[in-house]
């Protein structure tokens, strides 16, 4: 029996997968949560086989809380479960938390039994909506450290064409901040005009072309 422990925000969703997978012979869920920090303790006390996991979790960022899953407990499956069909929350799920499955929320709820089922034993599931455009490999060049939420955040309004003052006053933030951020991105993606931050937002699905 896959013993499974699910954390999502929204209480609804998480019932109603909650009741599908209880309803599948090989799979039982042994605890469900929509707080980040009770994910964590959950993830120890209740010794699941796989977490399934949202990225967004109200304020906080469900990516960081699977890492944080993953430091406690290695062994773990872990599969992502999300709105977010862009290839770069993909990569950060991939690159920080190590998951064996990504899987949309409007792909069919199959998809989910597999990526348990699959995170079970250790191996990968991508969701078949995504599968023809993003490629699971270990090959990639890794970044010199993943881009924080705040640095996303403003990665996402630079590509959008936002001056750094415009960005500052958006986010509520010093311009010395976002220049400082901004110099932190370009490090990490080995980036040297501004340009190409665009370029790599429109390729990473980040903002549309």
């Amino acid at each position: 029996m896959i013993r499974v422990l699910i954390v999502d925000d929204h209480t609804l969703f998480r019932e109603g997968v909650t009741k599908l997978l209880n309803s599948v012979g090989d799979i039982t869920v042994v605890g469900e949560t929509g707080d980040p920090e009770e994910a964590l303790v959950l993830a120890t006390s209740l010794n699941p086989d796989v977490v399934v996991i949202d990225i967004t979790l109200g304020e906080e960022d469900g990516i960081d809380v699977a890492a944080r899953i993953r430091q406690e407990r290695i062994k773990v499956g872990i599969v992502i479960v999300t709105m977010h069909n862009e290839s770069l929350y993909f990569d950060r799920a991939k690159r920080e938390a190590q998951v064996e499955g990504y899987v949309v929320k409007t792909d069919a709820f199959e998809c989910v039994i597999a990526a348990v089922r699959n995170a079970r034993v250790g191996k990968r599931y991508i969701s078949q909506s995504l599968a023809s455009e993003i490629v699971w490999s270990n090959e990639e060049p890794p970044m010199s450290g993943p881009l924080t939420k705040r640095e996303m955040e403003i990665l996402t309004e630079i590509a959008k064409g936002l001056r750094n003052r415009e960005v500052a006053k958006k986010l509520g933030i010093s311009i010395k901040t976002v220049e400082s951020h901004r110099a932190h991105i370009m490090e990490k993606l080995g980036i040297r005009r501004s340009a190409e931050i665009v370029r790599y937002a429109v390729r990473t699905g980040l903002v549309k072309p």
